[in-house]
């Protein structure tokens, strides 16, 4: 219980003036001891003892009278989130709003956000007037006061987005917004239903929040409110990931990628709705557990040079996550530098990135030349020979989505990015070493979708450079690392323990190097072609001379289809909302450390609010207690 006007507390004493006034009046009498008065006392102790326990029943009612009109004008409120007791109205309410995608499954007819948003409205009500009441949501960022809460489920800055939410960055401002306007109190109102991917509790910013928001003001209090999940809660979403364009000689292919996200285990199939070209398709794809991907692919009728689709699932708790959209425009042609000296090797690692595709070419490039060149206009790097003496541009290269595979170090011992290989061993010529155990469930070793395998045991090594470091995905028979893998940011380190040249290894028999280039160029290439499907909440469109919508409304916080500077592009919702993941209450407080925390949890949407007036309620135990007095003041009855 808190109370909004604190100061008339200081009323409480007066609850004991009916008892103060009693024990006055009994002072003001002298007792006198007479023997025939002692005589009646002592027949009648039974009315006597009686008679006082009335008069003290009589006191009370007048003592707890008094108590309930103070407690009526302090005007005190209660409630589950709103539980801490004595505490007055605070100079500023901070509201921080999770808009993210996962707030818009439905809770008894209601999306999450607009549950919170009612209940939020309710409770500051009382703060109205009172307090600076500010809204941050998890979208823009940007702090807007409120000067009639009763709005706030109007306000576009309250609405659905198909964002996610960074709460941490959403403090950040709220913590911003409370330094730069130095309120004497503040409480910070979370309402979330508590995505784990979206408050990352492992991550190690939290260790700067609670600094900060300690030293902002000296009076701080945060109140969380989580919005749980309706019971039983059956949500499906899905994403496209990925839509590549593949040309034949007869036909060209649309190839899609969906990830799919499911809350329940149950094995069914899920219905799917294709549109694309204006065309629509239906198919069913059989799912099992919870996570999974899928490929589909259609031939494209229509000789369209760009166009866009979308995929449509049945509607369920999350409507805002049963659409993915995709789109192709002209494939651009495809780079890879090969860094190396003018070796057979170099010419044999040139010719596995284009095996007869005219959209691949393979750039020779002097490793004398490296430093200078700009590794971003390439889909793959592939390096042979000495390694870098500075890898920072090939690790911002990497991070930002490149691939890049170094074959052996040039001879000598070196490291790349944690990857160590070591000096040259050499094989006997009449034993090679051979490769006997690999990863091949999925990534670039993986079986092919007709379920062959790569060909790695075929392969003969005479020389090689152990490597250490990074995840080993391919083995020598002597459990010595023949390729190891590492990932930086978007990209991937591959380093191999041997290279293409003749006297090193067999690779340059095609077998296993074309599959391994072709898969590594593609896995780079994505950061190309892909860069027309973008996320939405983290695009990069804002430098964009014209953007206009083909399918959404806006492109800052709505999934959709735009026609970007005259290109399309894709805007799907993170993948990361459809996992159903959630930071619990204990989690919840330890990020907050020594911060006082309130927590309330909504599990539904039918409640007023977390917190009321309950003056009424002193109000009527006033009248109460006056009405028992009255009647204990009554004269027996003879």
């Amino acid at each position: 219980m808190t109370f909004l006007e604190p100061l008339m507390l200081i009323g409480l004493p007066l609850a004991l003036l009916p008892i103060i006034i009693h024990l006055l009046n009994k002072l003001r009498h002298r007792s006198v001891k007479w023997a025939a008065m002692m005589f009646l006392l002592s027949s009648n102790k039974t009315a006597t003892r009686q008679a006082k326990i009335r008069q003290w029943l009589i006191l009370l009612m007048r003592s707890l009278a008094i108590a309930a009109i103070v407690f009526v004008v302090s005007r005190p409120i209660a409630g589950g989130w709103l539980g801490w007791a004595f505490q007055g109205a605070p100079d500023a309410i901070v509201v921080v709003l999770d808009r993210s995608l996962s707030m818009e499954a439905k809770l008894n007819g209601k999306t999450k956000r607009q549950t919170a948003i009612e209940l939020v409205a309710n409770s500051a009500r009382a703060y109205q007037g009172k307090s600076h009441i500010v809204l941050i949501d998890s979208a823009l960022r940007i702090p807007q006061e409120l000067t009639d809460v009763g709005l706030l489920s109007r306000l576009s800055f309250a609405s659905a987005t198909d964002t996610s939410a960074d709460i941490i960055s959403t403090l950040e401002s709220a913590i911003d917004w409370i330094q730069r306007n130095k309120p004497g109190s503040v409480e910070i109102w979370i309402a979330s239903d508590f995505q784990k991917s979206n408050w990352a509790p492992d991550s190690e910013r939290w260790k700067d929040i609670v600094p900060r928001l300690s030293a902002v003001v000296g009076n701080l209090r945060v109140r969380l409110l989580r919005i749980a999940n309706p019971q039983p809660f059956d949500d499906v979403g899905i994403v496209v990931s990925e839509a590549i364009i593949k040309k034949s000689a007869t036909a060209k292919v649309l190839e899609i990628e969906m990830q799919i996200e499911r809350s329940s285990i149950e094995e069914k199939n899920l219905p799917i709705n294709l549109l694309v070209d204006g065309e629509q398709q239906y198919f069913e794809i059989p799912c099992q557990g919870q996570s999974m991907r899928y490929r589909h692919r259609i031939t494209l009728e229509k000789n369209l040079d760009s166009s866009w689709g979308k995929i449509e699932i049945p509607a369920d708790a999350n409507l805002r996550n049963n659409v993915g959209y995709f789109v192709y425009n002209p494939v651009p042609v495809l780079k890879a530098a090969v860094v190396c000296s003018n070796t057979i090797g170099s010419k044999f690692l040139a010719l596995a990135v284009s095996p007869g595709d005219t959209n691949r070419s393979a750039e020779l490039v002097l490793r004398e030349r490296a430093d200078s060149m700009n590794f971003a206009d390439y889909a793959l790097v592939i390096w042979q020979g000495l390694l870098p003496d500075n890898s920072a541009k090939l690790r911002e290269y990497i991070e930002a989505g490149g691939v890049v595979i170094a074959f052996g170090s040039g001879g000598k011992s070196a490291s790349l990015e944690g990857i160590s290989l070591g000096n040259i061993e050499e094989a006997d010529n009449e034993k090679p070493f051979k490769i006997n155990n690999w990863y091949e469930k999925d990534g670039i070793l993986a079986r092919t979708e007709e379920g062959f395998s790569i060909p790695l045991n075929e392969l003969f090594v005479y020389k090689r450079q152990p490597l250490s470091g990074g995840n080993a995905i391919a083995y020598f028979e002597d459990g010595s690392a023949f390729i190891t893998r590492k990932i930086i940011g978007r990209g991937q380190l591959v380093v191999c323990a041997t290279t293409a040249e003749p006297d090193w290894s067999s690779l340059r028999d095609g077998t296993v190097l074309v599959p391994l280039i072709q898969r590594l160029f593609n896995a780079g290439a994505r950061r190309i072609t892909q860069s027309d499907m973008l996320v939405c909440g983290e695009n990069s469109l804002n430098n964009s001379m014209q953007i206009r919508a083909i399918e959404g409304n806006d492109y800052k916080i709505n999934a959709g289809v735009y026609r970007v500077d005259g290109r399309l592009v894709a805007i799907n919702h993170p993948p990361d909302e459809d996992i159903f993941e959630i930071v619990d209450e204990t989690v919840a407080r330890k990020l907050f450390s020594s911060v006082p925390v309130a927590y309330f949890e909504e599990k539904t949407a039918e409640g007023q609010g977390f917190q009321s007036e309950i003056w009424r309620t002193f109000l009527i135990a006033m009248v109460m207690f006056l009405i028992i007095e009255s009647i204990l003041v009554l004269p027996p009855k003879p």
